[in-house]
């Protein structure tokens, strides 16, 4: 009896300690969890997914098998030393620029500001991690410094303008060149830009009245060429005079002046250029009515005084028998007929519009040039700006020849105008030329 009951002890130990065994062993999902954070290795940027796959191993498992996970701690230091390497490696880009901001001011301003921006774009846990940081924070400060340092230089030349004159005009621009000059920042310390202002104002004021008064006094002793082209000057080197337009009205008045002094002066070609200049002016309309009464007088003396068809201005070469006729279309002509072996030897004449006139021309070779144009104003301007010039493309030759009682001679007639298989063709030449 006593025997069974001991055996029936040692089974029920038995299966007692093989109950414990089994429960104190680790499961295969455990021992996976443990392999993983061992695998983890040194941590690194690279480590991401090593982490993150023993991370979610260990959340999968139960309580009482996580409780088993001998190398837990691990994963815990790992996950702590990757987030601060990510932290580090974001806060290295600002770490760097920092480096590189340099101390050549104010050039490396961009880099500044750009490093700042940067800066503020982190996270504040990141920005913790920017080791240089306090680099930053002086570069800014230095670079406050110089603005500051060149507004304070734009001050003291402001400040040193002392009482405005007509003399202050290298004083003013000195001023005004240097603050232009400045960067924002710079022109944002500047302190007494108002007093700057004000004086250019006073500045204008005063350069407007003397340039009137000058103007005047040109007027008055009959200078009217000085004070067109002092109206033109001071108007340049002033823009921002006030009293432009009591200046151009002062231009048009001696213009008007000017032009009526070349018109009894029988300066006909200076008197046109004079009333179209004075048209174009901005303050014609305040001339008007004597400039257009001027240029009627100009128009009907300019008729009046028009060449008479025929009318000889050079006969060295004419004389003998040899007849040159010029045919005219709308436009009036200048001929110059030359001798080509002496140009000095020539014949010039007048052909008005739409007539014919004929010269006597001694014996020889000549090239014949003519002018043409709308109006006539003299010799020395032919027909003004409008005239165009030509030569004839070819020689012309005149001879003699007596025969008995009989006189063989050329006579050539030239028609200077577009016409169905005309006799002469023609090319364009300079006034230098003619």
């Amino acid at each position: 009896m006593n025997t069974l009951k001991s055996k029936f002890y040692t089974l029920f130990l038995c299966l007692f300690l093989l109950i414990f065994l089994s429960a104190c062993g680790k499961s295969r999902e455990v021992r996976e969890a443990e392999a993983a954070i061992g695998g983890i290795g040194v941590v690194s940027l690279d480590s991401e997914a090593t982490i993150r796959n023993a991370r979610l191993l260990y959340d999968g498992l139960s309580e009482r098998d996580q409780a088993k996970v001998e190398n837990y701690a691990a994963l815990n230091e790992a996950e702590s030393t990757f987030h601060e390497l990510v932290l580090q490696d974001a806060a290295s880009t600002v770490v760097t620029l920092i480096d590189g901001l340099g101390s050549s001011y104010p050039s490396n301003k961009d880099r500044i500001v750009y490093a700042r921006k940067q800066y503020e774009l982190l996270a504040s846990d990141e920005q913790a991690y920017v080791s240089n940081y306090q680099a930053l924070v002086e570069a800014e400060e230095a670079l406050h410094a110089f603005f500051s340092e060149q507004a304070q230089l734009a001050i003291n030349k402001i400040d040193a303008l002392g009482t405005i004159t007509e003399q202050s005009k290298d004083s003013l621009l000195n001023a005004r060149y240097f603050y232009n000059g400045l960067s924002d920042e710079s022109k944002e310390l500047v302190t007494n830009l108002d007093k700057l202002e004000a004086a250019e104002a006073v500045y204008i004021a005063c350069i407007s009245e003397i340039g009137l008064n000058e103007m005047q006094a040109m007027l008055d002793s009959k200078q009217y060429d000085d004070a067109i082209a002092f109206c033109d000057r001071y108007i340049k080197d002033n823009p921002k005079i006030t009293n432009q337009i009591e200046l151009r009205m002062l231009a048009s008045q001696a213009m008007l002046l000017l032009a009526q002094n070349y018109y009894q002066q029988k300066d006909y070609w200076n008197t046109r250029l004079t009333i179209d200049r004075a048209i174009n002016d901005t303050n014609y309309r305040d001339i008007r009515s004597d400039m257009e009464l001027l240029q009627e007088q100009l128009n009907e003396t300019l008729i009046k005084n028009e060449p008479n068809n025929g009318k000889v201005f050079d006969s060295s070469a004419q004389g003998g028998y040899g007849q040159l006729k010029i045919e005219s279309g709308a436009s009036p002509l200048f001929i110059k007929v030359e001798n080509t072996e002496d140009p000095s030897k020539c014949v010039s004449f007048y052909v008005r519009a739409d007539s014919t006139a004929t010269v006597n021309v001694r014996d020889g070779t000549y090239t014949v040039k003519y002018a043409s144009g709308k109006q006539w104003y003299g010799e020395e301007h032919y027909f003004g700006s409008g005239t165009y010039y030509k030569k004839a493309d070819d020689i012309l030759e005149f001879s003699t020849r007596y025969t008995g009682d009989y006189v063989e001679y050329n006579v050539v007639t030239l028609t200077l105008y577009a016409v169905w298989n005309g006799n002469m063709s023609s090319s364009v030449i300079s006034e230098d030329e003619f």
